[in-house]
């Protein structure tokens, strides 16, 4: 394993809690994670504006409904996210 990717490993191995200020950081990485994902069509059609649809799209989710809720994990370096959302919650 190269030294990038043990450095990587580390950083998730102990998660934080993501807070409000994290939400456009981690909007546009699961955005980029879900850019090709298919079932996104349903959300941000193709062409130019995707990308910031799907940005949008998590933003919101992340800073109304997820952060709120407690149940979002990330690395220190942003480059790892989980997301949670309690049963029940509102769309």
């Amino acid at each position: 394993m190269n030294e990038e990717a043990s450095s990587r490993l580390g950083a998730a191995a102990s998660p934080r809690r993501a807070k409000a200020e994290d939400a456009e950081a981690l909007a546009h990485l699961f955005a980029a994670a879900f850019l090709s994902d298919p079932i996104m069509d349903w959300i941000a059609r193709l062409g130019p504006k995707r990308t910031s649809g799907l940005e949008a799209f998590f933003f919101r989710l992340l800073y109304k409904q997820a952060i709120p809720a407690g149940e979002v994990w990330m690395s220190d370096d942003g480059a790892a996210c989980a997301i949670w959302l309690p049963p029940g919650l509102s769309a």
